[in-house]
């Protein structure tokens, strides 16, 4: 039995020595990390969470801690920008104060601190505070000490206003450039030769004809030609492939200016799987496919779409259309499953990305350049986070430091001494203004992982 208290003991405190660690992770990512890896260019941050996340550990206990940790602050700063540290240091800090070697004294101590983030949370949800110009004007400050950043952010809020998306990206250019363009632009290689030597194809109200199959006869789209030649109008085809005798008479009549086709195959791989599918919808028509039963040569025939107008380049098309609401319950339908991405593998979240980038028909591109690095290398994280938290503020409205003060002071005498000192000397400090759900949700998921939390003596225990 002496053994047994000795193991528990032993444990809990290299347990708690590991927390103790991690606040010094959390420490130094208040002043900046360059993290290295062997094949690929270091990652700055000034994340604390970023930085356990990417740090290499063989610590024994971290097989247990890193797993429930990392998940908690992920999934805080997945659904709220800014929250993921917030989170890190209520778990390190309050949570770890549950482990002791009696097991009466864990019951007593998580329900403790349970009631504590409840009574905090409850109080705070009565603050009604919305996000005004002056807010946003206080959360850049305090956000960043650099003018130039301030400007860029400024200038592509300016230009996306209250419908567009923005996007960021280093640029090897030394100046800054921030670019808005319209339309639903979709990247892919084009065969050139369709461009009849230009550089772009550009047409207004276009037919078009989306089609998931191979067209390898042309007499699939002979009464196409026919009734193109017949009206003259302009008409794309987005197709899968086509054999060269289809592509060589299209491109024979559009080079003698019989019709205005273009025809765009775009192959088959796990790019451009359910590319055909986005395009539909940014065209507003259906695809053609022979699972559903249709033939092409009878589908051509129908009466086909026109879309508002087409420009198309050797390295993509952008199309010009009428938003609808189709497009609008795609987009929350493909947001569903970039958020609900779990993996390690970041090759499908970006090609969920690549596709809602594609289906936003304003936009707003960022494109860092060098000179603003050089000057702050932790440029492009804090424009990410700044840009995530703009959404968190027009949701959920904001709290400010005073206002979370105010609350814990408030409850001084009803909630434990260390809870008390943990947000008044750690959390209060972190920031001056918060989106609302960005102070809250960590909370509520810490509350929610107090179980697991406290447990991992025990689990630690049995595995010693």
């Amino acid at each position: 039995m002496m053994t047994k208290s000795i193991n528990r003991n032993s444990s809990i405190k290299l347990f708690q020595d590991r927390l103790v660690d991690i606040e010094s992770i959390i420490s130094s990512a208040e002043l900046g990390n360059i993290i290295s890896f062997n094949n690929s260019s270091p990652l700055v941050t000034e994340s604390a969470m970023q930085t356990l996340v990417l740090t290499k550990s063989k610590h024994e206990i971290d097989r247990v801690l890193f797993p429930i940790i990392i998940s908690a602050c992920a999934t805080s700063e997945e659904k709220a920008a800014g929250s993921g540290d917030i989170c890190l240091q209520i778990c390190t800090r309050l949570l770890g104060n549950t482990l002791n070697k009696e097991r009466s004294q864990v019951d007593y101590k998580t329900n403790i601190v349970k009631k504590d983030l409840d009574k905090i949370i409850k109080k705070l949800y009565s603050f009604n505070r919305q996000f005004h110009r002056d807010d946003f004007s206080t959360f850049l400050k305090s956000s960043v000490k650099n003018k130039s950043i301030e400007k860029i952010i400024y200038e592509a809020i300016k230009l996306s206003g209250k419908t567009g998306k923005i996007y960021t990206k280093a640029s090897p250019a030394n100046e800054t450039m921030i670019i808005q363009s319209a339309g639903y632009r979709f990247n892919h290689e084009i065969d050139e030769s369709f461009l009849l030597g230009k550089k772009r194809w550009t047409n207004s109200n276009v037919k078009c004809i989306v089609i998931d199959g191979f067209i390898e006869n042309i007499s699939e789209v002979y009464h196409l030609l026919e009734t193109l030649h017949a009206s003259g109008d302009p008409c794309v085809i987005f197709a899968r492939h086509m054999s060269p005798e289809v592509s060589s008479a299209i491109l024979t009549n559009s080079r003698r200016g019989v019709i205005k086709l273009f025809p765009i195959s775009l192959g088959f791989d796990d790019e451009t799987i359910n590319v055909l599918n986005d395009i539909s919808m940014a065209c507003n028509t259906s695809v053609i496919s022979c699972l559903t039963g249709d033939l092409i040569s009878s589908a051509v025939r129908r009466s086909l779409k026109t879309i508002d107008k087409i420009e198309i380049d050797k390295d993509g098309f952008t199309i010009f259309n009428k938003p609808s609401s189709l497009i609008e319950d795609h987009l929350s339908f493909l947001y569903g499953k970039l958020n609900a991405f779990k993996s390690h593998d970041l090759t499908v979240k970006d090609l969920y990305a690549k596709r809602i980038k594609s289906l936003c028909s304003l936009k707003v591109d960022i494109l860092v350049g060098k000179e603003v690095i050089d000057k702050d290398i932790y440029t492009m994280e804090k424009i990410d986070s700044i840009l995530r938290s703009i959404v968190s503020f027009s949701h959920y409205g904001c709290i400010t430091n005073k206002d979370l003060k105010d609350t814990v002071e408030s409850l001084k005498y009803e909630i434990s001494k260390e809870t008390y000192d943990i947000f008044k000397n750690n959390i209060c400090k972190k920031f001056k203004i918060m989106p609302k759900n960005s102070i809250i949700l960590p909370m509520q998921i810490c509350s929610s992982l107090v179980d697991s939390f406290s447990n991992l003596g025990g689990i630690i225990l049995e595995d010693r």
